[in-house]
């Protein structure tokens, strides 16, 4: 079981291209030097709001990314384009997550899901079952992957990839995926938070 986090950070007005260049060089130093960081994606979702979806092999992964120095010197220099603390999601995955090659990918979706209380293997039952026709029945789901939430075991957050958007919109529309929705419904406690984003920079996956 790896570990994923979904970090949400906003930007100044303007300042988007400026950040995208500073984060760039961490990025880099993540996909060469990091081995225990196994996808490590930068996504817009609008001009002044990225999120970052990460995954680790284990905690250990985590705490030598965070500690690293060239993460520190990243957020003392981004922060004057910063406008507020970065959001943390802390997940850990759930199944597996189909990739596929994802260097094609031009549609990310982050999908928040939370459950009521006591729900959530009910709904990671259905998931799985799920992601199996997803992983084998759509070919441009280039990357499929569940997160259930350390804070809350009913809460998860689903990390998508897609070659475009004709692929994310064919995804919702399948037989399977209709079918998974009627079933995890009833369990929801919220409306389904879906965000979806453009990935920014080069796509690489150690996975």
């Amino acid at each position: 079981m790896a570990l994923a986090v979904a970090a949400e950070l906003k930007v100044k007005a303007g300042v988007g291209a400026e950040f995208e260049k500073l984060f760039r060089t961490l990025d880099e130093y993540v996909q060469t030097r990091e081995p225990g960081t196994l996808f490590y994606q930068l996504c817009k979702k609008d001009d002044e709001t990225y999120i970052v979806l990460e995954v680790y092999e284990n905690q250990a992964a985590v705490d030598a990314h965070s500690n690293s120095a060239l993460y520190k010197e990243f957020f003392k220099k981004s922060g004057r384009f910063l406008a507020g603390k970065p959001e943390f999601i802390v997940c850990s995955t759930v199944g597996n997550d189909g990739r596929k090659d994802i260097s094609g990918a031009s549609v990310a979706v982050l999908a928040h899901l939370e459950m009521q209380r006591g729900k959530g293997k009910q709904f990671e039952s259905i998931f799985q079952d799920l992601s199996e026709s997803v992983h084998s029945k759509e070919p441009d789901c280039l990357y499929y992957q569940l997160c259930r939430h350390q804070s809350n075991p009913d809460s998860f957050s689903a990390f998508e990839l897609y070659k475009d958007r004709k692929a994310l919109m064919r995804h919702s529309k399948t037989s399977h995926f209709s079918a998974a929705s009627a079933k995890f419904a009833p369990l929801l406690n919220a409306k389904p938070k879906i965000v979806t984003m453009q990935p920014v920079g080069a796509l690489q996956s150690k996975l």
